[in-house]
């Protein structure tokens, strides 16, 4: 990437290395765009190619005491922003393989689900069955069949406020019900939402 320099660009230096906001605007201006179209093509985001040009114009400024001294500012300018692009790829990468990791790990083939499965089922749909008759409803609404609070109160003709009760005494009892037999993770993610 060839970044084009302002013909103003020694003087613009030497302002910022005095603290001149202003001429740091006009150095932001100057090259802000290239730099924003530069990161985009690598990224293919815009709020991330924004942060990543907004990170290298606050190390510049961090920096603005040594700027003057640069053989070639535009050169220090890029090697600063494939630096921190880098690092951002870097650290997307490691984060998305740790997801695809941590995705994998959950993955259960549906044509055998193992024993303890079928038993976290059978230990909820035990503890379901158990609650009083309108917990029970409105649980298996919000959580069977995905409704929500509102939809649930307009369908049963109560408040969204009743239905919240409901839901919390419900989750409570289950928990309650199961706690010594299913992980805490495990039923953390059945009893979301």
């Amino acid at each position: 990437m060839a970044i084009q320099p302002v013909h103003n660009e020694p003087l613009l230096l030497q302002q910022v290395a005095a603290d001149s906001e202003q001429a740091f605007g006009e150095l932001f201006e100057a090259y802000h765009q290239q730099l924003g179209e530069y990161v985009f093509r690598l990224t293919d985001s815009i709020p991330v190619a924004e942060e990543i040009v907004q990170d290298v114009f606050i190390k510049l400024w961090l920096k603005r005491q040594s700027l003057p001294q640069l053989s070639s500012f535009t050169n220090y300018l890029f090697i600063l922003l494939r630096n921190q692009t880098l690092s951002y790829l870097r650290k997307h990468a490691s984060e998305r393989a740790r997801y695809l990791q941590w995705a994998a790990s959950l993955e259960q083939p549906e044509e055998a689900p193992d024993e303890t499965s079928e038993q976290y089922t059978a230990w909820l749909e035990e503890a379901v069955a158990k609650l009083p008759e309108r917990q029970r409803e409105i649980f298996v609404l919000s959580r069977y069949h995905r409704l929500t609070r509102q939809q649930i109160a307009a369908k049963l003709d109560i408040t969204d406020n009743t239905v919240k009760t409901h839901l919390e005494r419900a989750v409570k009892a289950i928990r309650a019900h199961v706690q010594d037999k299913i992980p805490a993770a495990v039923l953390l993610v059945v009893l979301w939402r």
